[in-house]
C-alpha cells in the first residue's frame, strides 16, 4: 500500500495538470468553443449572416441564371432558400454549440410543435388576403380587380402561400422567434428582446435599405409592427413558430402573387399603405397585451 500511494498520487497530480491545461487552452483561443458558448446571441448573428450572404446571394445569383421555372416560382424560391434558411441556420447551429448536438432535436419540437386552437392558424392566410386587398384598394387598384386576379389565379395564390409558409415563413421565423427572441427575453425582459430582435430582423435586410431613405422608413414601420404581432403570436402559441411562420408567409405571399397577377397595380403605394397598416395594427396588439409585455419567458 505504501509503494503505491505515490504512484497514484502521481497519476492524479499529472490528470489535474492536463486538465489545468485543457481549461487554459480554452480560454485562451479567442474563437473557440467555450468562447462561443459564452456569446450565443454573436454566434448566432454571424452564422445567420454567413449563410444568408456568403451562400445565398451566390446561390440567389446562381439560381437566376441557370434555373427555369414557370411563372418564375422555380428561380423566386430556390435562389432564395439560402438566404431565407440563414436565421433558422444560425438557431440551429447555436443550439449545437452551446447545448450539444444532442439539443437540436428538443430545440425544433417545441418550437414546431401544434398551439393551442392550432385551427386558428387556418384564419391567417384570410387575414393576409384581406389585408393586401385594402392596401391596394387604397392605393387605387378596385376591388373587383383585386377579387377577379384571386379567383382567376387561385391556384398560383396557394402555392405562393404554402412555399412562403414552408420556406420563407419557417427559414426566419425558427431564428428571429424561435432562437433569438426567446434568448433575449431570458436577459432582458419580453419587450427589450422584442425590440432587440426587431432591429436584428430590421438590418438583415441589408438590401432593402440601400434602396433608398423612403424604402427604409417604411419598412421600419413594417417590422417594428411585426415584430410586436409575431412576438405575441409566439405568445399565443406557447413558444412554436407555427403560428408566427404562417403569419409571415400570409402576408408575404398575395404581394408576390399580385406583383405577378396585376403588373399594372402601383405596388409601391401599396406596400406604403400596408406597412403603415402594420405599424397601426402592431400598437393596438400591444395595448391589447400591456400586461404580457412585463412577464419574461416565451
Amino acid at each position: 500500500m505504501t509503494r503505491e500511494q505515490p504512484c497514484c498520487d502521481t497519476r492524479r497530480s499529472v490528470a489535474v495538470r492536463r486538465s489545468h491545461k485543457l481549461a487554459r487552452a480554452e480560454t485562451s483561443v479567442p474563437f473557440g468553443g467555450a468562447s462561443l458558448r459564452r456569446r450565443p446571441v454573436l454566434l448566432f448573428v454571424a452564422t445567420t449572416i454567413l449563410v444568408s450572404y456568403g451562400l445565398g446571394v451566390p446561390g440567389l445569383l446562381i439560381a437566376g441564371a441557370w434555373v427555369p421555372g414557370t411563372n418564375g416560382i422555380a428561380k423566386l424560391y430556390l435562389g432564395r432558400f439560402l438566404v431565407v434558411a440563414g436565421p433558422a441556420c444560425g438557431a440551429i447551429g447555436t443550439v449545437a454549440v452551446t447545448s450539444g448536438r444532442g439539443a437540436i432535436g428538443p430545440f425544433l419540437c417545441r418550437r414546431l410543435s401544434l398551439p393551442p386552437n392550432g385551427w386558428a392558424l387556418f384564419l391567417l392566410p384570410i387575414i393576409g388576403v384581406a389585408a393586401a386587398a385594402l392596401a391596394y384598394a387604397a392605393a387605387g387598384l378596385p376591388l373587383n380587380v383585386f377579387a377577379r386576379a384571386v379567383g382567376q389565379a387561385w391556384p398560383l395564390l396557394l402555392v405562393h402561400l404554402v412555399l412562403q409558409i414552408l420556406i420563407i415563413g419557417l427559414g426566419e421565423e425558427l431564428g428571429w422567434r424561435g432562437w433569438l427572441l426567446p434568448t433575449l427575453t431570458a436577459r432582458y425582459g419580453f419587450a427589450r428582446a422584442t425590440a432587440l430582435t426587431a432591429l436584428i430582423w430590421y438590418f438583415w435586410h441589408l438590401p432593402i435599405l440601400l434602396g433608398g431613405m423612403a424604402d427604409a422608413a417604411w419598412f421600419a414601420l413594417a417590422i417594428s409592427g411585426l415584430s410586436i404581432l409575431f412576438a405575441i403570436l409566439l405568445r399565443w402559441a406557447r413558444g412554436s413558430v407555427l403560428a408566427s411562420a404562417c403569419a409571415h408567409g400570409s402576408i408575404n405571399a398575395p404581394l408576390v402573387f399580385l406583383s405577378a397577377t396585376l403588373p399594372q397595380a402601383d405596388h409601391r403605394l401599396a406596400w406604403s399603405y400596408l406597412c403603415g397598416m402594420f405599424m397601426i395594427s402592431g400598437l393596438m396588439a400591444l395595448l391589447g397585451t400591456r400586461r404580457w409585455w412585463s412577464n419574461a419567458g416565451c
